[in-house]
């Protein structure tokens, strides 16, 4: 049946601040972060070319443990990156995002991977849909570094179709609790709240 919400009353039931990603992400020595970034963009393809077959259950089983495993990756990284930009660096005040980080970020979103997982999330185990929306939330840590936050605002702001993807999800009743997460973490920002109404009015 699903969960169907007005734009205006989505808004006030999901405004109330809160912060996700409720476990410290472990971190993973199998792969570096630039080959995650490429594994899951192989994954989510395979996902969303698998067939909605029992005999296909066990492919896509093993699809969402590899992508479980990649978005850990991707979660240390911007947990890095959260805890460097409170880190002082000696010569020039705070420590600096290197450009591996940079660089693993600029590909996990030209990649436009937050949507493409966004886009399966109802067919995704529960342990894989609260790794997308710890990764999504993550994204918009006030704490990240200010070039990082530029990159993921422009993006968010300015894709065509993720607040609907959003809103998709959050209309199945399997996955309304973590595209909510997500949409409560973008409510936090006046500029997304805007750019939320302004897209819901083209709808």
């Amino acid at each position: 049946m699903g969960i169907l919400f007005k734009s205006q009353e989505l808004f006030r039931r999901l405004s109330t601040p809160a912060r996700c990603l409720p476990a410290v992400a472990r971190k993973s020595s199998r792969h570096s972060p630039r080959d995650a970034v490429q594994k899951l963009t192989d994954e989510v393809g395979q996902l969303l070319s698998c067939p909605s077959t029992p005999e296909s259950q066990t492919k896509t089983e093993e699809l969402c443990k590899d992508v479980h495993n990649h978005l850990l990756v991707i979660l240390n990284v911007l947990k890095e990156l959260s805890e460097t930009c409170g880190k002082n660096d000696v010569l020039h005040g705070r420590a600096k995002v290197t450009q591996e980080q940079l660089h693993v970020l600029e590909q996990f979103l030209a990649a436009d991977l937050p949507v493409q997982l966004l886009s399966q999330m109802t067919t995704l185990d529960f342990e894989v849909r609260k790794d997308v929306m710890n990764v999504c939330c993550a994204l918009l840590w006030p704490d990240l570094p200010e070039e990082v936050a530029a990159q993921v605002m422009e993006y968010v702001r300015f894709h065509p179709t993720l607040f609907n993807k959003l809103m998709d999800s959050y209309a199945n009743e399997e996955a309304a609790l973590f595209s909510g997460a997500v949409l409560r973490s973008f409510f936090r920002y006046g500029q997304l709240v805007e750019t939320f109404f302004n897209k819901r009015e083209g709808v």
